[in-house]
């Protein structure tokens, strides 16, 4: 499991590193660039986890059984019902990848 300091950052400091993050990320237009920048940023560990919560959504979004996502990327029906929570009660992941499902390049990728 990832592990975070137990001293907070103040609120503000934070906003201002969220917003760091936001323009390291939206300033990438190639994959190659993406994938070298969450590289450097990300463990593996942490590049799974993030990986794994987007796919449990987008599973979810198309309608796919607990079971079958649970054995697929070996996560426990826990973990899917909170994310199944966090897709019904969000709504940003949710467009990104409503816009994506219709998507030739990964229409069929868990097919």
């Amino acid at each position: 499991m990832t592990r975070i300091s137990k001293y907070r950052v103040e609120e503000k400091v934070l906003e201002k590193l969220y917003k760091l993050m936001f323009e390291i990320i939206s300033n990438m237009d190639e994959e190659e660039r993406f994938t070298g920048i969450v590289n450097e940023l990300l463990s593996s560990t942490e590049k799974i986890m993030i990986a794994k919560r987007v796919a449990i959504i987008y599973l979810l979004m198309k309608k796919i059984d607990y079971i079958i996502i649970s054995d697929v990327l070996k996560v426990s029906s826990a973990t899917i019902s909170k994310f199944h929570s966090i897709m019904n009660k969000g709504k940003e992941i949710k467009n990104i990848l409503e816009g994506i499902i219709g998507n030739e390049k990964i229409k069929d990728f868990f097919e």
